[in-house]
């Protein structure tokens, strides 16, 4: 194809030749034809020689934190056994359309070249790099030929991960306990009990005795040693967020699901888009659950209530945090704060959208309305009677999650509650 200098040159050629024969003047003829043999010749150079060269792309990491460092290198070698001429390498990244640009200069056979660049972290999300376009040009500019050098490939940022304690364990039992009982080894474990199967577990371990009994699925349960479960909902409607309301609710999910994980919790993610990660543990869910939240994205009209109703229940040894925004209806959290009749402990997070933001106290209101002081807390941080532990915390622009956490005695006092030692190992988020 031709450039704008080829184009130009191309014009200008047809029009001394029109002038040319207007005027009669032969010279204009000579000059029309020097033009049009540049233009001619310059295409015909783009088009033979050729430029074999292959890429290679490592992105260091792949996956990052907010405004951490993410380094590309490209690295061209030319697979051909002629001299390639010098080139113009392009390779758009990012969202914003950003563009990285090199000058690729000549190359032998066998021989390689080598750049980098370094990528905006800024923002969450999953971000597209390349493909990688090599450019020649003639040695006048007039002409350009151009090939892709290697598919494109991705970078993940991560929210922004505030370090807190995570959720607390409640008092009350595994809610996965069952009530059959083996002493025979499944799979190099202790077999200890029977349930029924939940999104995430390994259809390995079904029962399927059990199942053909009961017309359920009924699961296996390994003899592990007590680890709570910690249900994140993430409220991700359009109409109750903003821009800004929409990105702390997404950095609050992140910090209670990476500070539940560290503590070694068996967590999920629930939005209600659809999303729901299952209860697992381990590093593969942690990177998975939190490149569903670098991708995630307001969702459309839908019910918080029936969302939380249609759950499982999560038994009086599990916790559950909700987040959400201050749009949201007083039912709407009322039904928040139904959920600790199934849970021993129940958090609700509510990001302020008005520029003044609340005080951030804790409260045992369903409607977060005025804080009173919550139940009597036992030391695992459950009440007495059948219900669980209410909180309500409130996150600003001016008041961070990890802040609000740390002004919570409920959620500052409670330790793990002490059972066998853990057989998974859960590596730092951070």
């Amino acid at each position: 194809m031709l450039t704008r200098r080829g184009v130009l040159l191309l014009v200008g050629a047809l029009a001394l030749a029109l002038v040319g024969r207007i005027l009669g003047l032969a010279d204009l003829y000579v000059l029309a034809a020097a033009g049009g043999l540049a233009v001619g010749g310059a295409f015909a150079y783009v088009r033979v020689v050729p430029f074999p060269l292959t890429a290679r792309r490592r992105v260091s990491p792949s996956r990052v934190n907010l405004d951490a460092s993410c380094r590309v290198d490209l690295e061209l070698t030319n697979t051909s056994e002629r001299r390639v001429p010098s080139l113009r390498a392009e390779e758009p990244f990012g969202a914003s359309g950003a563009m990285a640009e090199f000058a690729v200069p000549e190359l032998g056979p066998g021989q390689s070249g080598r750049a980098a660049y370094q990528v905006p972290t800024g923002r969450r999300g999953r971000y597209t790099l390349g493909p990688l376009t090599l450019r020649l040009e003639d040695p006048f500019g007039l002409a350009r030929a151009q090939r892709q050098g290697g598919a494109a490939g991705s970078v993940l940022v991560y929210p922004r991960i505030e370090v807190i304690p995570g959720m607390p364990p409640a008092q009350g039992h595994d809610p996965h306990d069952g009530t059959v009982t083996r002493t025979a080894r499944s799979q190099g474990e202790d077999f200890f009990a029977l349930r029924p199967y939940e999104v995430g577990d390994d259809l390995r371990r079904v029962h399927w005795p059990s199942t053909a009994r009961s017309d359920e699925l009924m699961i296996r349960q390994v003899e592990l040693p007590w680890q709570h479960r910690t249900t994140v909902v993430l409220d991700t409607r359009r109409q109750v967020h903003d821009a800004k309301s929409f990105e702390l609710a997404v950095s609050a999910a992140a910090s209670i699901l990476s500070g539940s994980q560290r503590a070694g919790a068996i967590t999920r993610l629930v939005t209600p888009s659809g999303l729901d990660s299952g209860f697992a543990t381990g590093a593969d869910h942690r990177e998975a659950a939190l490149a569903s939240l670098a991708a995630v994205e307001p969702s459309g009209p839908a019910s918080l209530a029936a969302l939380l109703s249609t759950r499982r229940p999560h038994g009086a040894g599990a916790s559950v945090a909700v987040i959400t925004t201050s749009a949201t209806s007083p039912a709407e959290r009322a039904a928040v704060a139904r959920l600790r009749a199934r849970a021993g402990l129940v958090v609700l997070v509510v990001i302020e959208r008005r520029a003044e933001a609340g005080d951030g106290t804790a409260a045992d209101d369903p409607a977060g309305r005025a804080p009173r002081p919550g139940p009597a807390a036992g030391p695992g941080g459950g009440a007495p009677g059948p219900a669980g532990v209410f909180r309500v915390l409130t996150v600003s622009h001016s008041r961070s999650l990890a802040d609000a956490w740390a002004a919570d005695p409920v959620l500052t006092s409670s330790r793990p509650r002490s059972g066998r030692r853990s057989l998974s190992r859960l590596e730092p988020v951070d």
